[in-house]
Parts: structure tokens; sequence; C-alpha cells
């Protein structure tokens, strides 16, 4: 979900291409941004991430400034210093970057495609349940397991309007006066309630709707359970 600069609100999948070029003008890509490094991959950490990359000690870690810069080569765990971010290399990636030393340039590129470069904030999650007005559900594509895609379960999801106003539901589950409800299940509903554009956000226990404090929902677990995230909205005097 993606909020653009006019307020426009807009929904699709997202592909991520980086790469990082070399003083020799060769690219490497980079394979993600703000994860755990997996074998043979370039994974980019920066501020947001946290304060350091926590890797192991099987690759090797360049600590680059934001003018692309190499100030430091470590091999793992590195400091994220203020203003800078850290390219960390494991397998076929280090061997790519092997003539890079302290003081060379590399120039880091990242894209999320020409509009969704523009948005002004962006929300991840899924699978995808709406699309165009039809139900488009994309579980198996976006490798969602069992534990989101099986059965009946309390659900919280996202939706657009033809004409652009915002759905926020959220569906009770797991107790006797509500099972709960599929993804084909929620993505029918949503259909349902006029959305053109829906999104499957997380369910289970985390699924709640509060209103000015007061939680009118029932959440699974019989009480509030603590979530790292939520999609707040506010009215523009406030967020001022």
């Amino acid at each position: 979900v993606g909020i653009m600069p006019d307020g426009r609100i807009i929904i699709d999948q997202v592909v991520f291409s980086g790469e990082a070029v070399l003083p020799n003008g060769r690219s490497i890509r980079i394979d993600g941004v703000n994860r755990e490094r997996g074998a043979n991959e370039l994974i980019l950490y920066n501020g947001y991430y946290g304060a350091a990359t926590g890797s192991n000690a099987y690759g090797v870690e360049y600590l680059i400034r934001s003018q692309g810069k190499v100030l430091g080569i470590a091999a793992n765990n590195t400091v994220i210093e203020e203003g800078c971010a850290v390219l960390s290399a494991h397998g076929a990636a280090v061997n790519a970057l092997a003539s890079l030393k302290v003081g060379d340039t590399v120039v880091i590129r990242e894209s999320l495609g020409p509009e969704w470069d523009e948005a002004v904030h962006a929300l991840g999650a899924g699978p995808r349940l709406v699309k165009n007005g039809s139900v488009f559900l994309t579980t198996k594509t976006e490798d969602f397991g069992s534990d989101v895609a099986g059965g009946r379960a309390p659900r919280t999801a996202l939706g657009l309007t033809k004409d652009g106003r915002l759905l926020l539901v959220v569906v009770d589950g797991r107790q006797t006066t509500s099972a709960g409800m599929t993804l084909l299940e929620l993505a029918l509903f949503m259909q349902e309630l006029g959305a053109v554009d829906a999104l499957n956000l997380d369910g289970g226990g985390s699924s709640e709707m509060v209103l000015k404090d007061q939680v009118l929902n029932k959440p699974s677990d019989g009480r509030e359970r603590k979530v790292g995230d939520a999609l707040v909205v506010i009215p523009t005097d406030l967020a001022n």
C-alpha cells in the first residue's frame, strides 16, 4: 500500500531492484535490504535497521558513507554509523566485491519502480485479495505458508473503493461467536463492501480495531496483543 504526494492511495505488488556500482563500472546486484543475509547474497543495511548488522562471521562487510566512500571493511556485525550504510556480502558476493578497498567510491542504486519511488509512505503486507474489482489471491505467488493461508482465522484487511474511499476491516475469529474467515471469504467480503483493490494485513491475535481508545472487536487472544506496528488514521489537524 502506497500513499502518494497528492494523497492518492495505491495497492500493487512491488518488486525491489538494487545494485552496487564498483569503481571499475561493474554492477553487482543487491539481493535485499535490512534483512538477514543468506548464502551468496549481498544485503544492504541502513540506519533504519538498527545499531549494527548482527551478521555472522562468514562474510565481508563494507561501511559506506552516504556519498559512496568506503570507510571500513570488517568480517561481521558492523556498526551502522550515522549517515552510513553497510554492504554485507557472502560467498559469490564476497568474490564480486573483492577488489574494493578503503577510500574507493561505490554507487548504490535502489528502486521500487517509477511510481513507487514517489510514494511518501508505504506499508508492506499480503497476500493481495482483490485487483481491479475481481478476486485476485496471490497466496502462492507471495509464498505465504499455512499459518496465513490455512483455514478460517481472525483477519484484517485494507481496501480501496472505486471513488477512492479507504476500507479498514477487521473480522473476529477463533471463538464461539465468530469462526473467522478464509482468505477467499475475506476477498469476497471485501469485494462485497465495494473494494476494487484489497490487501490482507496481519491476522490472528493481532487483528484489532481501535476507535478513540476503544477496542471495537474481540481479539482472539482474549486480550490486546503487543504488536510491533499498526496502521493509524488521524485527522490532519492532529497530525500537525
